[in-house]
């Protein structure tokens, strides 16, 4: 191996070890929003801070493997509502006593009385009596019960409530002088429902007659997607290579209205030790060849036959 292949051989061998990878590293940052956005207010900005990532850029071999934003949102519903009332349909019987009646009072009368005896006559020598009368009447109550039994039958029914929107909800997403849409119309939709309604009728002789109605409420709140799901490795790279700290964003209302969620930054990438820049003189030196013996003898025999043929010359 000459000079020059082994200093190339060592040079190589240097960036090898210095170019060891350090790995897949993830940056990812998640925002939290709770943003109604509308024509009166259409539009919410922030940015991602990407520092750390710019860093490692700046100070190494930074391939990015994927980068991908994710903003999700719901629409918010501009509405006309209708209500569809289904027929009752008897789902049970059932017989109960109505309990009721009266009172009536008859009169009682009590026939009772004593003799009372008092002295009478000449000088009180005789006894004398009459009759004392302490009969009384009294009203004797009775209860008159005209209980009854009816029969009572349960009808239920279904209500619905039927949601439709009426404007298009569009979000337009705004990073790094591109524009992304995502948008939303939503036909008739189910927000509330009525699971039943029951009434109960009575019967009897007397026809009386008890209405009750029961109400189950179950609403479902209804959630339009609004979503962008974004590859924006090449966004990223222009942004890094220009030495932007911040990868910033701007959200608007362009059509409708609708609630925002969240947005995320999510990278990976790897990263890997830039080789130093190794300055040697010796790299810039040239190979320097060394006689071999047979080189040397055919060399010596050429100089020795040329002395010998001057010579020759010369005596003749």
């Amino acid at each position: 191996m000459t000079k020059t292949n082994y200093k190339k051989a060592l040079i190589v061998s240097c960036l090898l070890s210095a170019n060891a990878a350090a790995g897949v590293i993830n940056f990812n940052e998640n925002v939290t929003l709770g943003d109604i956005l509308n024509q009166q207010n259409p539009t919410i900005n922030g940015g991602f801070d990407i520092s750390s990532v710019l860093s490692d850029y700046n100070n190494e071999d930074v391939t990015i493997l994927d980068a991908a934003l994710n903003l999700y949102g719901y629409s918010n519903l501009n509405t006309s509502t209708s209500i569809n009332y289904e027929q009752y349909q008897k789902t049970s019987s059932y017989n109960r006593r109505v309990n009721r009646g009266y009172t009536v009072y008859t009169t009682q009368h009590v026939t009772q009385g004593y003799k009372k005896t008092y002295k009478c006559g000449f000088l009180g020598w005789s006894n004398c009596s009459r009759w004392v009368d302490t009969s009384y009447t009294y009203q004797l109550p009775h209860y008159v019960d005209t209980s009854y039994y009816v029969t009572d039958s349960n009808y239920q029914r279904d209500v619905t409530t039927n949601v439709e929107d009426l404007v298009k909800d569009e979000m337009m997403l705004s990073l790094a002088g591109q524009d992304f849409f995502a948008s939303a119309l939503n036909s008739t939709i189910t927000l509330a429902k009525v699971n039943s309604q029951v009434q109960r009728f009575g019967g009897g002789f007397s026809a009386r007659r008890t209405n009750i109605t029961d109400y189950y409420l179950n609403t479902e709140t209804y959630f339009g997607d609004l979503k962008l799901e974004l590859d924006i490795s090449n966004i990223l790279a222009e942004t890094l290579s220009i030495g932007d700290t911040t990868l910033d964003w701007d959200v608007f209302a362009s059509l409708g209205q609708f609630n925002l969620n969240s947005i995320s930054l999510d990278i990976n990438y790897n990263k890997v030790q830039r080789a130093p820049l190794i300055t040697t003189n010796s790299v810039h030196n040239t190979a320097v060849s060394v006689p071999e013996p047979v080189t040397l003898f055919l060399l010596g025999a050429g100089l020795g036959i040329g002395a010998l043929s001057r010579k020759n010359k010369n005596k003749s």
